[in-house]
């Protein structure tokens, strides 16, 4: 009786402290159907309203995100920064087999207060094959809503770097998660050297229990640049967590969809090149975290969350920097909202305790997508 009433008030502390009003924000969003923000597996639609398009078809694919993610990491020695501004990702998709999809358009991203002109607008090309149900090979422009850890993969690149060009599969099964990529960032030149990501992200799913194994290889170098410059940065991640308290009802939140308590050990190497006359070093951390899932309403998705980090020098180039740090406590919710017309909301928020110092994010998404067929195959 004790330990169910002790349940019920951490579960109700946890919520408190995590009430958007009070400023607090989730790391990365939970949508999982789009095609370039949160983090999915398989062959997102990108549409909130409607799927892929049938066989012999020829859609028009509209999906924009609308963001705001504002950093406040004063007092701790890394750089704060706001993140404001749109996604879209404009294309035709035309599938000429059940198993193979081609889309083709642009991306057209524009932070706010930038002027009146598209920061970017780079093109997007994607062929998917899928060789057996809930499997994909993609190629050209892949999806990069990565299901991967912050330490060694920064949701925030999505702002910065909004498309990722090269190869990918992705498996998106009851038993088995991956998404395996390339991602190539910068072709080498004469006096620009070679810069790609190989990353890997999978998961074994065994009744309540979800294995993780997650792998970042940053490489810039090449054979006939000026630059000069071999480098190399891998973090890697592996560990697992476990499922309990499902279909119990709690106040407030009504019936759980589960809880789920983690552990995960990140590790990195970093061989930097050699006219930074930085010494190569590895570094490495041990993360714990509790999850709790709930549907309170039917057109709400509510996420609460804490977990703690305790590294040694973790360097992973591509992660958050926040992982850098010796301590590192967080707790916070995301509170995601199926609204008209398939427009999702999404505000979440997390409070920060770096090395003693409180710090917080706050981001908010509008999301929407749908697609209109403008020729039926026969």
């Amino acid at each position: 009786m004790h330990l169910k009433f002790n349940l019920i008030v951490l579960i109700l502390c946890l919520l408190v402290l995590s009430f958007p009003a009070v400023s607090i924000s989730g790391e990365y969003s939970i949508s999982d159907y789009s095609s370039v923000t949160g983090r999915n597996t398989g062959y997102p639609s990108g549409t909130t309203v409607n799927g892929m398009t049938d066989t012999g078809n020829i859609d028009l694919v509209m999906e924009t995100t609308i963001y705001a993610k504002n950093l406040e990491l004063v007092g701790i020695g890394i750089e704060g920064e706001t993140f404001i501004g749109s996604i879209t990702p404009l294309r035709l998709r035309y599938r000429p087999h059940e198993q193979l999809t081609l889309e083709a358009g642009a991306l057209l991203a524009y932070d706010f207060g930038d002027g009146s002109e598209f920061d970017e607008v780079e093109p997007i090309l994607r062929l998917v094959y899928q060789p057996a149900e809930n499997t994909f090979v993609v190629a050209g422009t892949i999806i990069r809503t990565h299901s991967i850890h912050d330490a060694i993969y920064n949701d925030t690149a999505a702002f910065i770097e909004n498309n990722e060009q090269g190869f990918q599969f992705r498996a998106d099964l009851k038993k088995f998660k991956q998404d395996f990529w390339i991602n190539w960032r910068i072709r080498e030149e004469n006096a620009v050297s070679e810069r790609f990501d190989t990353a890997s992200s999978s998961q074994i799913i065994i009744g309540d229990f979800r294995l993780d194994a997650q792998l970042v290889l940053r490489h810039a170098g090449g054979q006939k640049n000026t630059e000069d410059s071999l480098a190399y940065n891998t973090a890697y991640l592996f560990g697992g967590s476990y499922g309990f308290l499902k279909g119990v009802s709690v106040p407030l939140l009504k019936e759980l969809e589960e809880v789920r308590i983690g552990a995960h050990f990140i590790g990195s190497s970093d061989d930097p090149a050699d006219k930074t006359g930085l010494p190569a070093s590895d570094g490495n951390g041990i993360e714990g975290t509790l999850i709790l899932r709930t549907d309170p309403e039917k057109d709400m998705i509510v996420s609460i969350f804490g977990s703690y980090f305790n590294g040694n020098e973790l360097v992973a180039g591509a992660g958050d920097p926040l992982y850098s740090v010796d301590e590192y406590v967080q707790i916070g919710s995301n509170f995601l909202f199926n609204l008209t017309a398939g427009l999702k909301f999404e505000i979440s928020g997390v409070a920060q305790f770096v090395n003693g110092t409180f710090v917080h994010t706050e981001q908010m998404y509008f999301s929407w997508g749908k697609g209109f067929t403008i020729f039926k195959g026969m």
